[in-house]
């Protein structure tokens, strides 16, 4: 073999590998967080805050038990308002959101939430304080 036939065989190979390249870096599905990220952008000092409030207070507490997800709000807290966001940060239409209403105690069952990580965020108001927990979990 001489010095043509290698020089194509690499040129050859290494344009296949580009085009490999592009076909993949093309079809993977790059979505954003939000669709109104810079709307959520001009609030973030608003949630900075929500953030730090909910850090002042008990904490509206998330637990994973084998069944089911427990959502726990501290019996002595005026606590109102409450909304659990649970984000699924590869596939958006998996989110799910409930509101806790009339009640200290909520249990989802887990078969409702296909396995995986989730971004929860815990909003609620104390008193007309705005609060707001974020965490991660895996279901």
């Amino acid at each position: 073999m001489n010095w043509g036939k290698g020089i194509a065989i690499a040129l050859a190979l290494f344009m296949g590998f580009i085009i490999y390249l592009a076909v993949t870096l093309m079809t993977t599905n790059v979505d954003l967080e939000t669709e109104d990220y810079y709307i959520r952008e001009l609030s973030y000092e608003d949630e900075i805050n929500a953030v730090q409030n909910a850090q002042k207070s008990d904490p509206v507490k998330l637990d994973l038990q084998e069944n089911h997800v427990i959502v726990q709000i501290p019996q002595d807290q005026p606590y109102k308002d409450v909304q659990v966001l649970f984000k699924r940060p590869d596939n958006d239409k998996l989110d799910k959101t409930f509101d806790v209403k009339g009640t200290k105690m909520m249990a989802l069952d887990r078969s409702m939430f296909v396995p995986g990580e989730y971004k929860v965020e815990i909003s609620y108001l104390n008193g007309d304080t705005p609060c707001l927990i974020k965490d991660k979990i895996y279901i």
